[in-house]
């Protein structure tokens, strides 16, 4: 199995700073964008944590690309934010920057 796991830096303070509507529209925004990208590549979300998104690749069934697809993923996932981030500019709210925290075949 190959784990995903990614959130966006620095989100908590940015929730001290903006509103609460705000945050959770950027939140929605993020998390739809990100799950039509795993679904795309046939990821399972195991989980939300806050902002953080806990993806399996390889899961029920074992595949011979898991690993490329979980990179082909998250090579997509950093990509999808400038889109958001185009967006965030436009209505004048801060950027957000996506980090991988763990990536792993087990």
């Amino acid at each position: 199995m190959t784990i995903l796991l990614a959130d966006l830096r620095g989100f908590t303070s940015l929730t001290a700073s903006l509103p609460a509507n705000t945050m959770i529209n950027l939140l929605n925004r993020f998390l739809v964008r990100m799950s039509e990208i795993i679904s795309k590549h046939h990821g399972v979300i195991d989980k939300f944590m806050g902002d953080a998104i806990l993806v399996l690749f390889g899961m029920p069934d074992k595949k011979l690309d898991d690993v490329q697809r979980a990179l082909t993923c998250a090579t997509e996932m950093q990509l999808a934010m400038s889109e958001l981030n185009l967006q965030n500019k436009s209505e004048s709210v801060p950027s957000m920057k996506l980090k991988m925290l763990s990536f792993q075949k087990i």
